[in-house]
């Protein structure tokens, strides 16, 4: 028998969209811009899972419940003009902050496209005034590449930096 660790990543099952569409419920009630929307979320969760060349979703397991989220998705940048891995969401819930799981999550997705597409680079999107996710993504080497007004009309006119990552092993 192998000692079951407290806190372990996977990748997501069909069976845990439910909980999934938690933690997105939670992502987006700290965000303006979008509006939890249980049945978007589960199809959208589930197009994912069932066609793995589109993304991949890990989880963050305590024991056996799911304390967070990192969705990469997959996609052709024609400002680039290569392949790039986008993270579009990621989570920690509230109670599980401060033990070190976003880190844990960043760092399995870089492994993961590491491991799928080792010249891919790695991006996100983050608000310029949420400042502790912007120090978190700095403080693991990701560095402004970019800025942008946000086009989705609920956010106001909200400025989005592009944080990137040249390569998955950049991450620390």
């Amino acid at each position: 028998m192998y000692m079951r660790l407290p806190m372990h990543v996977t990748v997501a099952t069909e069976a845990q969209i439910p909980a999934l569409c938690g933690l997105l419920r939670e992502l987006f009630s700290l965000e303006t811009e979008f509006t939890p929307d249980a049945d978007a979320q589960y199809r959208g969760l589930a197009n994912i899972i069932a066609h793995p060349q589109t993304g991949t979703i890990l989880v963050a397991h305590e024991d056996e419940t799911l304390v967070g989220m990192v969705n990469v998705l997959y996609t052709e940048s024609t400002a680039l003009g290569a392949r790039v891995a986008l993270i579009e969401d990621m989570i920690v819930t509230e109670a599980a902050r401060g033990k070190g799981i976003g880190t844990i999550l960043l760092k399995a997705a870089a492994v993961e496209v590491g491991r799928r597409d080792p010249a891919s680079g790695l991006h996100l999107f983050v608000y310029e005034a949420n400042l502790p996710a912007r120090r978190f993504y700095e403080r693991r080497g990701g560095r402004e590449a970019g800025r942008m007004v946000s086009p989705t009309p609920s956010a106001h006119g909200a400025t989005l930096l592009r944080i990137h990552w040249p390569r998955p092993g950049d991450v620390i």
